[in-house]
């Protein structure tokens, strides 16, 4: 079973995929940079399913992902929402101390703002997404570049969570459709 979602492996997509196709033996995903194309992948064959954002607690809706679904014309067979946690996630070596930079998704620095008060010194960086820094930052071995991320990636990637929980809001949760 092929399942579309946005941007990489191991974003929260790709969770809320495997929170409801946790039955299926194998699930291949299938990595898409833009929504429109990310739709359009069951329609092309590409993928059997999609996966797409379209409410978050604090965000709100999000309100072009919900014009391309009407767009689109698509049927939509399941929801479910995903706990969000942030995480401060290292090589096991790394100390925070190391870190200069965190590159995330500007949700994710909006989400942990609170917590990063108290690292003046560590330089925050909007990215177009959290999980596409997280890879880069891990291929080339940064050590002093991480990002903000859930735990369950970064145990796949074999990664020390520095830090655990650091969003500000608890009860932060989005909606996948």
């Amino acid at each position: 079973m092929k399942i579309a979602i946005q941007w990489v492996k191991w974003a929260f997509h790709e969770v809320a995929a495997k929170k409801y196709f946790y039955n299926e033996p194998s699930i291949e995903i299938i990595e898409k940079y833009d929504f429109p194309s990310l739709l359009d992948s069951v329609v092309n064959e590409e993928s059997d399913y999609w996966v797409i954002a379209i409410e978050n607690t604090i965000a709100g809706t999000i309100y072009p992902n919900l014009n391309l679904l009407k767009d689109k014309k698509v049927s939509i067979l399941w929801e479910t929402y995903i706990r969000i946690k942030q995480n401060l996630a290292a090589l096991p070596w790394v100390k925070i101390s190391d870190i200069k930079e965190v590159h995330s998704h500007y949700m994710a620095i909006d989400q942990t703002r609170k917590f990063f008060e108290e690292y003046p010194d560590i330089k925050l960086v909007e990215c177009a997404d959290t999980a596409l820094a997280f890879r880069e930052i891990k291929e080339k071995n940064l050590t002093t570049i991480w990002a903000i991320w859930w735990d369950l990636a970064a145990e796949l990637y074999w990664l020390n969570i520095l830090c655990e929980w650091i969003e500000t809001n608890k009860k932060n949760y989005t909606r996948f459709l």
